[in-house]
């Protein structure tokens, strides 16, 4: 009789572990279906990853392109020629923003196969643990009393405490894999997240991308417009950009001296205790979102420097309507709104500085108002042919100025360099 009952036990080891090998087995041929799977997204990855590298190298040549046509712009055809590299560039960058979409969605596709693999296993490690578990309470339950009479010697009593081990082993085994598993399967259900997120925003940047594109074409029709292609209507555009431009900067100046005699020594002290509470040195926010400067202080390549002089500010990338807040606290010193010619912002600072926004699609404070920082005070522009961008721009972006006692500095200088 207790060779028959020790027979049992040693056969409920041995169909314990075939159980698991041929658990292994099913998980290894669910595996093989899935890999299959994963390697045909995984080309379709790399295949898009391809289509982002040539897609980048032809806006390499594009801007190349710009940025000769902008040594050239002061003619009608140069000016043509940078409009018509704005929109092509502009077109391969709604290309890419759409090529970005398709790589991220297959990646999520991918991430989502990997997390049902994962559950798969999951499952697996549980049914396992599950007759691990049943088969040590089956020992557990028999005394020691029992298990020596069922045994016809000492050797076999050792025998069945080492098959015990035995699973008891195999058992923490598994609770480690399904730990392990667990784990890799949160950090890919955050990373798929991660991704669900990507997506949204690319759309959103898609959408702005495209209002861009329309509003560059307007831009260009209009030029064409109102020169009717002729060169001399051209210059005469142009003539009176140089004008409001030049008026700009003598309006700036003047307010900048007024105010500052109109600020009441209590105003400027309210500035300055603002000042001390952001930490002492006056150092400015970005105004708008860090991104590419597209043109530096007192640049050599300005398109206009020959017509206008030195560029006076840094010319910073952000997309047509990015919100524009006030980099430290201040007054609102002038608010210009020029139509469908030059707008601008400028506020006073603590210390003599002061800070101008140039370009701006709209204006969102009023004269003589305080702002502290990160208020918002308007909204970026600088597409051509588009509200306060002016006749002559390059391209969507805001420009930004540091003046310190009246006379333009290098705002870089200035700005926090998160």
């Amino acid at each position: 009789m207790s060779k028959y009952l020790k027979n049992i036990h040693l056969w409920l080891i041995i169909i314990g572990l075939i159980f698991i090998k041929l658990n292994n087995f099913v998980l290894a041929e669910q595996s093989t279906t899935s890999s299959d799977e994963i390697s045909a997204l995984q080309q379709q990855i790399n295949k898009q990853q391809e289509i982002l590298k040539d897609l980048e190298k032809q806006m390499d040549i594009y801007q190349t392109r710009i940025d000769e046509a902008q040594k050239n712009s002061t003619t009608l055809k140069g000016q043509i020629s940078n409009l018509n590299n704005q929109i092509y560039k502009t077109n391969l960058e709604i290309k890419q923003q759409q090529a970005k979409i398709k790589e991220t969605e297959l990646k999520i596709t991918d991430l989502q196969l990997n997390i049902q693999n994962k559950q798969k296993d999951i499952n697996s490690q549980k049914e396992r643990i599950v007759y691990l578990l049943q088969l040590i309470n089956k020992y557990d339950n028999e005394n020691i009393l029992n298990i020596i009479i069922l045994n016809n010697n000492v050797s076999d009593f050792f025998n069945r405490i080492k098959y015990l081990k035995n699973i008891q082993g195999a058992l923490q085994e598994e609770i480690d894999k399904f730990k392990i598993i667990k784990s890799g399967l949160e950090i890919q259900e955050k990373d798929l997240r991660d991704k669900q997120q990507d997506i949204i925003s690319l759309n959103e940047e898609l959408v702005k991308t495209k209002q861009n594109l329309s509003t560059e074409n307007s831009g260009k029709k209009q030029l064409l417009t109102e020169t009717q292609g002729m060169e001399w209507k051209f210059q005469n555009l142009l003539a009176e950009a140089i004008r409001e431009q030049k008026a700009a900067e003598a309006d700036i100046r003047k307010t900048e001296t007024l105010i500052r005699n109109k600020i009441s020594t209590q105003k400027e002290q309210e500035m300055l205790n603002d000042l001390e509470q952001d930490g002492g040195a006056l150092l400015f926010s970005w105004p708008v979102p860090k991104n590419t400067i597209t043109a530096q202080f007192h640049d050599p390549d300005y398109p206009f420097i020959k017509l206008i002089g030195e560029h006076s500010g840094i010319d910073i990338r952000a997309a047509q309507g990015t919100i524009i807040r006030a980099p430290a606290s201040g007054y609102v010193a002038r608010t210009k709104n020029g139509g469908r010619g030059y707008s601008y912002i400028m506020l006073v600072h603590a210390n003599g500085l002061a800070t101008v926004y140039g370009h701006v699609s709209m204006i969102n404070v009023e004269e003589g108002t305080y702002v502290k920082r990160g208020d918002r005070i308007g909204l970026t522009g600088g597409i051509p042919g588009t509200s306060g961008a002016g006749q002559f721009c390059t391209g969507p972006h805001l420009h930004f100025e540091v003046r310190k006692d009246g006379i333009p500095v290098n705002p870089i200088k200035y700005l926090l360099q998160l």
